[in-house]
């Protein structure tokens, strides 16, 4: 069991580190709320149906919790706030409840020390190997490239140190989204698959 990588090349104009290889991690199936409640039931003596009645119930409880502008902190797993996006006025004075474009949720993982490091508690022991089924060169020159834009304001939470923004453009942050942005899209991604 282990998070595949596979390597991506920084084609980013104007990037300090264009041309430098790295690594980015590949998401390698989904794991959805039935499944994981048929894997809590063989760990407990509750019935699957009860598993996703308590699952629905906290994700309603959280969802009540964020929209009254409370931090929600899961005990060992992690914490839930609302942020909020926003143009920018010129002074306070003019900076209203027009201001605010949009809401996201921020979840920050719990953090532990596990082999005298901080680390995310859900990252401990978790291990990385390459993925193996890719091959050659993807330029993105016709339009249908990878993204490997990585997460321009997020963290990476990896325990193995990965860094954020242009440092690692092919880190896909995990953890707290930090309100950042995926920084390619579509035909103008920059990084290529190698």
């Amino acid at each position: 069991m282990s998070v595949k990588y596979r390597k991506v090349k920084n084609n980013r104009k104007g990037s300090a580190t264009r041309g430098k290889i790295y690594g980015k991690a590949v998401v390698d199936g989904v794991i959805r709320t039935k499944e994981i409640a048929e894997k809590i039931g063989k760990r407990c003596t509750l019935t699957e149906p009860d598993i996703i009645a308590v699952i629905n119930a906290l994700e309603t409880e959280i969802a009540y919790a964020l929209a009254d502008g409370k931090r929600v902190i899961l005990d060992g797993f992690g914490s839930f706030k609302v942020g909020i996006s926003t143009s920018p006025a010129d002074t306070p004075k003019k900076f209203t409840i027009a201001n605010i474009k949009g809401f996201h949720v921020v979840f920050a993982p719990a953090i532990e020390m596990y082999m005298n490091k901080r680390i995310k508690s859900m990252l401990r022991g978790v291990k990385v190997e390459e993925m193996t089924e890719y091959n050659g060169l993807d330029d993105g020159s016709d339009g249908g490239g990878t993204n490997a834009g990585g997460n321009a304001g997020g963290s990476s939470g990896s325990s193995t140190g990965g860094t954020t923004g242009d440092k690692n453009p092919g880190s896909t942050g995990s953890g707290s989204d930090g309100g950042g942005k995926d920084t390619g899209s579509g035909g103008d991604s920059t990084d290529v698959v190698i």
